[in-house]
């Protein structure tokens, strides 16, 4: 069984990382399966006036897994800092590479 959770319990186009929430983390080691981090770089192309997408790059990464085999219910606050400090990291490279990329570049120039 596969199961697709934002761990601050919602999508944010603002820059940083939110708190995380703690349900996916503790269904994570209830079940003793690895958390996967995956980490959506910030978009430049969306056109929230016009309501319309225009060009532009968005950068997934998805980083190594982190086990919970082993924790409890006592390692929910620590697993929650460790996923969110990996997570944070990979964040701002890939908001950083986006950011290099000619189209954002250009984006980021025209008038919204």
């Amino acid at each position: 069984t596969k199961l697709w959770v934002f761990p601050e319990g919602t999508r944010r186009n603002t820059g940083e990382i939110h708190e995380f929430k703690k349900g996916a983390f503790h269904a994570a080691i209830l079940a003793q399966i690895p958390i996967i981090p995956v980490v959506f770089s910030r978009y430049y192309f969306l056109d929230r006036v016009a309501k319309r997408f225009d060009q532009g790059v968005v950068l997934i990464k998805v980083l190594e897994p982190i086990s919970t085999i082993g924790k409890t219910q006592k390692d929910v606050d620590s697993l929650i800092s460790e996923t969110r400090e990996k997570m944070a990291e990979a964040f701002k490279e890939v908001n950083q590479e986006v950011l290099n990329n000619n189209n954002t570049k250009e984006l980021l120039k025209q008038p919204r």
